[in-house]
């Protein structure tokens, strides 16, 4: 037999180890821990099939009711939900660019005048909307994501650009910078306007949009 503990041939029967004194019998007879038994953990799969078995029927009874009692009930509740989830997700559809695709979004957005959104912001506030212009100012973040810039999205016969638009944006990661002086397209949410004090001391106030995609032309 071999010794269990130094792994040397010794003779059978013997009680100790001739070479590194281990008790050779005693180890012999060591169990497994049933832990390690393959049949423990058959019994432990078995008892949990049982356990998710037997909850799931528990949730089917009680969501089923009884002799057809409280289905109107049940069916109003039902319509009131789809009603109140049909006005979430549309809500979240013109807010949310990962609810739609790019391509969809973008065709949700409205062209309006400047004159119009400047005149009546209100009116505006939460509509998709889409403009071009030219950058004229960049301001960017060393503690935030978010990029503001002042774009002005009318162009006179002369190819000068004027009226300005306040847009916040979060420039993708890897994206190219936008750059002072670039013609772009964005498209967002009207947030109304933003009030801003000029170097003079005077308060300026624009129309405000929330870009959710902005082209480089």
């Amino acid at each position: 037999m071999l010794c269990p503990n130094c792994k040397k041939e010794i003779p059978e029967g013997t009680q100790f180890c001739s070479y590194c004194g281990a008790d050779a019998q005693t180890a012999k007879k060591t169990k497994k821990p049933i832990t390690k038994k393959w049949w423990f953990w058959v019994i432990i799969v078995v008892v949990l099939i049982g356990l998710i078995g037997a909850i799931g029927g528990g949730s089917d009874d009680e969501s089923t009711p009884a002799n057809g009692e409280g289905t109107s009930q049940s069916q109003a509740v039902s319509t009131t939900n789809s009603a109140e989830t049909t006005t979430e997700t549309t809500t979240i559809a013109v807010t949310e660019k990962t609810t739609v695709s790019e391509s969809e979004y973008k065709a949700s957005c409205e062209k309006i005048a400047y004159k119009d959104i400047a005149r009546l912001p209100d009116d505006y506030v939460g509509k998709n909307v889409v403009f071009t212009g030219e950058v004229v100012q960049v301001q960017e973040s060393s503690w935030s994501d978010q990029i503001i810039y002042r774009i002005n999205v009318t162009k006179d016969d002369y190819g000068f650009w004027d009226d300005t638009v306040y847009v916040t944006y979060e420039l993708p990661e890897g994206a190219p910078r936008i750059l002072e002086e670039d013609i772009v397209t964005f498209y967002g949410v009207c947030e109304g306007t933003y009030t801003y004090e000029s170097v003079l001391g005077s308060n300026i106030t624009i129309p405000s949009v929330s870009a959710l995609y902005i082209d480089i032309q």
